[in-house]
């Protein structure tokens, strides 16, 4: 015969819940985990090669530009009848350094114009100010002794012309 629920057992959950809805267990490919793990790896590599390209890059307008630097100051081997700055000397090398700070200047801007990213640019100007203010310590420690050599040369020659001027008046 057929039994009739009374209403408090008709609402009642069960005690546990289907075997169905306890077992979900997808694989993580199922999902494309797969995808998402060679993505990962080829962003990793990509920014591998990009770091690999900023450094070889800023080393390179580095070098570039210290092979500059040296022309500048201690002449191009390659045209040995025109000295550096650090080969002048007196007045020549007084007169010399606004000029050759200003080539110094140039050549820095130049070597890193060709840099496509910033972190290139910001490795470049990093090494290259500190070569900049190297030899500009160099080059004014350069003019000091020569304004000592064009000041004493001065003296001389005006000591000689007071000794002429006396002798052709007496």
């Amino acid at each position: 015969m057929a039994r009739i629920l009374s209403l408090p057992e008709a609402i009642a959950p069960p005690k546990e819940p289907p075997d169905v809805y306890r077992r979900s267990a997808a694989p993580a490919g199922a999902f494309g985990a797969q995808i998402g793990e060679a993505m990962e790896s080829v962003g990793t590599n990509v920014l591998k090669v990009a770091d690999f390209y900023d450094q070889a890059a800023a080393e390179q307008a580095y070098t570039e530009f210290q092979h500059g630097v040296n022309n500048v100051l201690y002449g191009d081997p390659d045209r040995p009848d025109v000295p550096g700055y650090m080969g002048m000397t007196g007045e020549e090398a007084m007169k010399a350094r606004p000029d050759v700070q200003r080539r110094i200047d140039d050549l820095m801007q130049k070597s890193g114009s060709g840099l496509l990213t910033g972190r290139s640019q910001q490795r470049f100007q990093h090494q290259s100010r500190q070569l900049q203010a190297s030899s500009f310590r160099q080059m004014g420690s350069h003019y000091e002794q020569q304004a000592q050599v064009w000041g004493t040369s001065v003296a001389a020659s005006s000591m000689l012309q007071n000794e002429r001027t006396v002798a052709n008046e007496y």
